[in-house]
């Protein structure tokens, strides 16, 4: 299935003139709450876009309040329970940040109580009672959650993996 999403993904990317010269670096896809589905690329310039699959026209988001030169090494998407669509990203320096992509508005998110190894692998998810999550693994191959909105990270224990 997500190879299947990959390929329409590369399909649909090359028949669009808006990112046919741009090498796509950071690929994620959603489905909002009307069913419709969205997929959204980082760029080799670190441009974020998105699109219907269907039409194929790419829209570009703003890059407010995100600092200057900065490059994105990770990326996640995610549907809030009220159906709006959130994009997170994961700078070249840990930082973290996520918008509502038809504002293009960043905010950063804060660190508090988050080791300062770098960030290895992020993920972002909606719970059933509608809180957000976001979950990083660090480069110190440690877990770690936290609530977007209130920044305070918390470990997770994982040494029953031994």
């Amino acid at each position: 299935m997500k190879k299947t999403i990959i390929l329409a993904a590369i399909a649909c990317l090359s028949l669009s003139g808006a990112l046919l010269a741009k090498d796509i670096k950071h690929f994620s896809s959603y489905v909002k709450s009307s069913g419709e589905t969205r997929f959204v690329t980082v760029t080799d310039d670190n441009s974020v876009w998105f699109a219907d699959p269907n039409t194929g026209e790419w829209r570009k988001v703003d890059t407010k309040n995100l600092p200057a030169k900065y490059a994105v090494k990770c990326l996640d998407t995610y549907v809030k329970s009220n159906g709006d669509t959130r994009f997170c990203i994961v700078l070249s320096d840990n930082s973290i940040w996520f918008t509502d992509p038809n504002l293009g508005e960043w905010r950063k998110v804060d660190k508090e109580g988050l080791p300062s190894s770098g960030i290895k692998s992020f993920n972002a998810y909606v719970k059933s009672n509608g809180d957000t999550r976001f979950c990083v693994l660090l480069d110190n191959n440690t877990i770690w959650f936290a609530d977007p909105n209130a920044g305070e990270w918390h470990g997770v224990e994982t040494s029953g993996m031994n």
